[in-house]
């Protein structure tokens, strides 16, 4: 987390962003120990990538490196993906990406793999169907 907080204030320091964008980080429900100080660590990680395009891209992994994709979509957060592109991008990160960070996700019980899959169809489907209900009554039909 430190290595991708340093990537955004060299970035902040050098003019080229301006400050945090939305922030989606933040811990549901309230936490009298930690107060405002928690956060969800994949949502902190991918905001402050956001905040300086260094987010991974599902087209160009999926273009560039399936396996990168795999290990990214299946995996978590770790710094390695916040380097396959943007200000601090280094090639060595695909080769991390698609070896290291993929293995957990092949040595993973096949189940927690299909399970993981499963629930990613279903938020697909449920927002699918949400969009296509909202445009319905565009449609005039």
């Amino acid at each position: 987390m430190s290595e991708l907080q340093v990537f955004w204030w060299i970035q902040r320091l050098k003019g080229a962003i301006d400050g945090p964008n939305k922030i989606t980080y933040k811990l549901l429900g309230d936490n009298t120990r930690t107060e405002s100080y928690s956060v969800d660590y994949g949502a902190y990680m991918h905001d402050l990538a956001r905040d300086i395009g260094a987010d991974p891209s599902i087209q160009e992994l999926m273009l560039k490196s399936p396996k990168s994709l795999i290990a990214w979509a299946m995996g978590q957060a770790y710094i390695s993906f916040f380097r396959l592109r943007g200000p601090f991008a280094t090639s060595k990160a695909y080769e991390i990406s698609e070896n290291e960070l993929l293995r957990p996700v092949k040595q993973r019980p096949i189940i927690s793999n299909l399970v993981f899959i499963g629930i990613f169809f279903i938020f697909l489907g449920a927002n699918t169907a949400a969009a296509l209900l909202s445009v319905l009554p565009l449609l005039n039909l």
